[in-house]
């Protein structure tokens, strides 16, 4: 969820109330469950062919690895020398 904080007057109302920010969240939660499910059917629909890697082991390797399942990735390609013959943190992920 983003919520932009703006500068404005003392007196200007603003478009966000508590109700609007609970309907916003709800919504975002229902969607994000949503895409993570049609990501994760997508990986072990390919996993089913073979072994899978992802590209990048940095944080958005880590954090696509674990919000769509640690257990269906084989292993991660990153061009780093430094991240190479490596595990990825808590993942284990070579």
């Amino acid at each position: 969820m983003w919520v932009r904080a703006q500068k404005g007057s003392r007196n200007s109302k603003s478009e966000f109330n508590s109700e609007c920010i609970s309907r916003l969240a709800l919504r975002y939660m229902e969607e994000k469950s949503k895409l993570i499910n049609e990501w994760r059917q997508k990986l072990i629909a390919r996993k089913a062919l073979g072994s899978l890697a992802i590209w990048g082991a940095a944080a958005k390797g880590q954090t696509f690895a674990s919000e769509f399942g640690l257990e269906l990735i084989d292993c991660a390609i990153d061009t780093s020398d430094a991240k190479q013959n490596r595990f990825m943190p808590v993942s284990a992920i070579k």
